[in-house]
């Protein structure tokens, strides 16, 4: 089964094409992970990568695919949508799009269209409910996606990027007007003290802290469910993903990769040996953590101490999502869907 996915921000490719700055060089040779193209699916841009029982599905932007065989066979299963997201729950899958919200109820076999004409940015599950961040604020649904309901009173920025469930609260990141939170699912109150940038990318709990990506502003911590914030040591970049495992909180930004081991007290710049520092997506598995750049992937064995580069076989480099079986480890990429039997 996947063990850890990490999908790109899809609002923050703009801003990182031509960013190929390199202080750290490469320390050693390409590492033994050996990659091939798979077969399919034949959409293009892999954006997005999940699992639902033993089917691995690859969003594009031109439909979402399935695989029952581990990625040697790909069917298409649903419309040329573009694909944004994609959450699991049990036997059930859904997708957001540019122009709808899809649902599958066999693991992503069989789809239909949950709601149409809502473009979705991101999707969360709150236990039995959905919700759907957009241009257009942030949408409920009890019901699977058949119907929804608006939930903006009081968000007074309907430009909803990314979305987080920590608990019983729910935080709403923004485009300019930073975060947003819902402790009793109707209702928002802005939650900015201590936020310096208000253009939010992404978040991840761990341990009590929430954590706060921004576009160009680095990353903000709050240890009181977003009552404040704090700024880290990364500052004045933007952060693409976040992995997170016990204390570990690993950032990918276009500067780098960050490491704090103290939920997020102090920072350490681990670097060394990546030759590309604009990274667009995190895995880590264990100990073991792979990083999808604009110039392919690189694999570190210690926390991200020491990076080899791991490109043989692959092509398209710009790697925007990143999954793991028990059997494979799959890349999505601007241009196709890559997989490496190699087991980490």
């Amino acid at each position: 089964m996947i063990s850890k996915i990490s999908i790109f921000c899809l609002f923050c490719w703009p801003l990182l094409v031509g960013c190929n700055d390199n202080p750290d060089p490469a320390a050693s040779g390409p590492f033994a992970l050996n990659w091939s193209q798979t077969n399919g699916p034949l959409g293009g841009d892999v954006t997005a990568l999940a699992l639902s029982g033993n089917h691995v599905l690859a969003g594009t932007y031109n439909g979402i695919f399935l695989s029952e065989d581990n990625g040697g066979s790909w069917t298409k299963v649903t419309k040329e949508y573009g694909i944004t997201s994609i959450v699991t729950k049990g036997n059930t899958v859904f997708a957001g799009t540019f122009n709808e919200v899809l649902v599958s109820r066999d693991n992503g076999t069989k789809w239909t269209e949950a709601k149409s004409g809502m473009s979705v940015n991101s999707l969360v599950l709150n236990g039995e409910t959905l919700l759907a961040g957009r241009y257009g604020g942030v949408f409920r649904s009890t019901d699977e996606g058949a119907n929804w309901t608006a939930l903006n009173s009081g968000l007074t920025d309907l430009d909803v990027i990314s979305l987080a469930v920590i608990d019983n609260s729910v935080f709403a990141g923004t485009e300019g007007s930073g975060i947003f939170r819902s402790v009793d699912g109707n209702s928002w109150t802005q939650v900015n003290t201590g936020m310096t940038n208000l253009n939010i990318t992404s978040f991840v709990a761990n341990g009590g802290h929430l954590f706060a990506g921004t576009r160009g502003g680095g990353v903000f911590v709050s240890t009181d469910n977003g009552d404040n914030w704090t700024q880290t040591p990364i500052n004045n970049l933007l952060v693409t993903s976040f992995a997170a495992n016990d204390n570990d909180i690993f950032a990918a930004t276009n500067g780098g990769i960050f490491h704090s081991s103290d939920n997020g007290v102090s920072w350490e710049k681990m670097n060394k040996g990546l030759t590309n520092i604009v990274v667009l997506s995190l895995l880590l598995d264990d100990n073991d953590l792979h990083a999808g750049t604009v110039d392919g992937i690189f694999y570190s064995k210690d926390k991200g101490g020491n990076w080899q580069q791991a490109n043989e076989g692959l092509i398209n480099q710009s790697v925007l999502s990143l999954a793991v079986t028990s059997e494979s480890i799959f890349a999505g990429t601007y241009g196709g869907l890559y997989q490496s039997t190699y087991d980490g």
